[in-house]
């Protein structure tokens, strides 16, 4: 509750991006040598630029990509233990940001899984097209739809996107689940 009078207040005198650029500085010098140790050991893996990734999680490459793969295993297992299937036709990654947990997905599904992506974000969403062609990245509106057929999707997740949603988002949204699935 205080947090979040105090955000109102920095945005109503304008200095919201202000701080929210100073924590990503802080950020980034906190973590810049565990960060420089992943990219040394990791020389070919993609990340995204250092301003995605604050936005939508937080500048942990390691958290980023190996919390990603732990959770695109449990997110599999999980449905695999609901449905019987060890893969889905195909699956979306509801609000998939820069691409944390979706872009395991090719290497831990069959390759016949149609794997989509969806997020409302612009600059997320190319660069998620840029770095992952196997995997089809939509762009979305704050509410639906998303530019899918009805009944084309056999699994779906979303992580933390209802948080960001008001109540009439939400049922909107459930709504639009149930039309894809």
């Amino acid at each position: 509750m205080f947090s979040n009078q105090i955000l109102q207040w920095l945005r109503q005198v304008g200095l919201r991006d202000t701080v929210d650029k100073i924590r990503m500085l802080w950020q980034q010098r906190r973590l810049a040598r565990s960060n420089q140790q992943f990219v040394k050991d990791h020389p070919d893996l993609i990340l995204p630029q250092d301003d995605i990734l604050y936005e939508t999680f937080n500048l942990d490459y390691r958290k980023y990509y190996e919390g990603g793969l732990q959770t695109a295993k449990e997110i599999l297992a999980h449905f695999e233990s609901c449905s019987g299937l060890s893969f889905p036709v195909s699956i979306l990654d509801w609000g998939c940001g820069p691409a944390r947990t979706i872009r395991h997905m090719p290497d831990l599904l069959a390759s016949k899984t149609k794997i989509y992506g969806a997020d409302f974000n612009d600059t997320t969403i190319a660069w998620c097209r840029h770095h992952f062609p196997s995997i089809e990245f939509l762009k979305n509106k704050l509410l639906p739809p998303i530019p899918l057929p009805q009944e084309s999707i056999e699994w779906i997740y979303g992580i933390s996107v209802f948080t960001h949603l008001s109540q009439p988002g939400h049922e909107a949204w459930i709504e639009e689940m149930h039309r894809l699935l």
